[in-house]
């Protein structure tokens, strides 16, 4: 008799949603933080919230426009959606 764990294929093929390098956020209160490494959940290091929800978060360009995104796997990119601006919003990129 075998016996075997089953892994869901979906968890099997769908890789979690995260950010990957070094990024501004901002909570829902305005307040800016830096995150680093990968991350999908960071709370706000002034007020406690939480800055991911339903796999959604703002980063902040470096001229400071806020750009709320929806994260796909392992999102290392996400371009300011400012016309004038068009910035890279990832501060410092991983390998």
């Amino acid at each position: 008799m075998m016996i075997g764990a089953v892994v869901p294929s979906a968890l099997a093929t769908n890789p979690p949603d995260y950010l990957w390098g070094t990024w501004v956020v901002r909570c829902p209160n305005g307040h800016d933080d830096i995150v680093t490494g990968g991350t999908a959940q960071h709370k706000c290091e002034k007020c406690g919230v939480q800055v991911f929800k339903d796999g959604k978060v703002t980063v902040v360009c470096p001229k400071g426009h806020a750009n709320e995104t929806t994260l796909h796997g392992k999102t290392q990119s996400v371009i300011c959606k400012v016309a004038d601006c068009k910035s890279e919003c990832c501060r410092k990129k991983i390998g």
